[in-house]
């Protein structure tokens, strides 16, 4: 693995997992809910994580 792939691998993980968090949302009801609130929950609780360390 190169230099910039392990830059970068983390924070391309978490920019998708956010954006299929956000159109889950925008997309439907129901089920779409419960991935979208499962997504950007655990973004935010990473980022929470993360903010803690430093």
């Amino acid at each position: 693995m190169n230099r910039g792939m392990k830059l970068w691998c983390w924070p391309m993980v978490v920019g998708i997992v956010t954006g299929a968090g956000l159109v889950a949302a925008l997309l439907g009801d129901g089920a779409w809910d419960y991935w979208s609130w499962l997504t950007l929950g655990g973004v935010s609780l990473l980022c929470a994580v993360v903010a803690r360390k430093i």
